[in-house]
């Protein structure tokens, strides 16, 4: 097998052409690519290079890792200046959070207008309320554009000050899931290539899809052992930042990605985990559930359609104005977000909306 001519796919690329054909064709097949970011982007990879670092021992406290994760992120983009303004915001922001908790009883604390405690306190009225009081806007208004001026236009659609302070309250309190007996590995590598100047020297899990030959490539964020009480066998987990509550036990059988990891799992141990599950580190809850096989076939007849289809060329263009469409969203009749590729796809559209460039 000749390493260097190996295809392979992952679920987030697959991912970009179930989203829109073209900008699947423009980012991959004509190497078009656009780099931007966004806040989850920054906010998932910290948070799970946190837990990297906690679980291997490097740190012995959640918090240690992450100060040291955001020191090196900060640092590496020469953006440490900003620090010092960094942690007084988000010490404020964490604050605010304390008093949106439901243990928190204060005259002060943020409800809803129910009284009810909100899965989202940023949309309530005392949140809104306090943000002013603060000044909260105006001073991440202010770290927002040091951080722009610094690293440029791809960073525009990233609020720094809202990734620093909502990692800090994602990672507060960290619990490992109840539910886990051991870890066994983290960031387990399925099909990784290995290069050296440029060339795959090595395959490392290699996992071959059975009717199109390409190999599905990703990592599964913990492969651990579940407790006796709660089922035993092999779990797979992937950590999650979405904002919100836990999803549901029946939104976690249908986690594409992970019945995918499932399906590859079986194909490298001739075993098939037992279950599959979120942590969801928001709220400080993992959903872990039974693995049903059938899912896990289904999920991989999905992902060799989509395979062929990209074959074919089937680069669909959408509609800039279909529900869902990842073209263009507005907001009150301006365009709060649109598809670096907009102009290419819908030129005329981008040209009255003024966003040729």
């Amino acid at each position: 097998m000749n390493l260097n001519e190996i295809e392979t796919t992952s679920h987030s690329r697959l991912g970009v052409f179930e989203k829109c054909g073209k900008m699947y064709e423009y980012q991959y097949i004509k190497k078009e690519a656009v780099f931007e970011t966004a806040d989850h982007f920054i906010i998932g990879e910290i948070c799970h290079g946190t837990l990297e670092d906690y679980y291997n021992d490097i740190y012995k406290t959640v918090e240690e890792s992450l100060a040291n994760r955001w020191h090196n992120w900060l640092g590496e983009r020469n953006l440490t200046p900003l620090l010092d303004d960094l942690q007084s915001y988000a010490a404020d922001v964490a604050h605010l959070y304390r008093r949106a908790s439901p243990l928190y009883n204060g005259k002060d604390k943020i409800r809803k207008r129910d009284g009810t405690v909100a899965d989202n306190p940023q949309m309530t009225s005392d949140w809104k309320r306090s943000v002013e009081e603060l000044q909260l806007s105006d001073r991440a208004h202010n770290i927002d554009y040091g951080m722009i001026t610094s690293l440029g236009p791809a960073y525009a659609g990233v609020s720094l000050s809202n990734c620093y302070s909502e990692t800090i309250e994602i990672m507060r309190d960290y619990k490992e899931p109840v539910q886990l007996k051991s870890v066994d590995w983290l960031e387990f590598p399925i099909s990784h290539r290995v290069r050296e100047d440029k060339q795959v020297k090595d395959l490392w899990n290699p996992v071959k899809l059975p009717r199109t030959g390409v190999y599905l490539n990703g990592y599964i964020d913990l492969v651990g052992r579940m407790r006796d009480e709660h089922g035993g066998g092999v779990v797979l987990l992937d950590h999650k930042t979405t904002s919100g509550g836990a999803p549901s036990e029946l939104e976690v059988e249908h986690h594409e990605q992970l019945l995918k990891y499932a399906w590859a799992w079986h194909q490298l141990t001739g075993e098939w985990p037992t279950h599959i599950g979120v942590n969801h580190l928001r709220s400080k809850s993992a959903v872990i559930v039974p693995l049903d096989q059938n899912e896990a076939l289904l999920a991989i007849e999905r992902t060799e359609a989509l395979i062929e289809a990209q074959k074919r060329g089937d680069y669909i263009r959408k509609d800039p104005f279909a529900y869902g469409s990842p073209c263009i969203r507005m907001r009150d009749h301006q365009v709060d977000r649109h598809c670096p590729y907009l102009a290419k796809c819908h030129p005329n559209v981008a040209k009255k909306l003024g966003l040729e460039a």
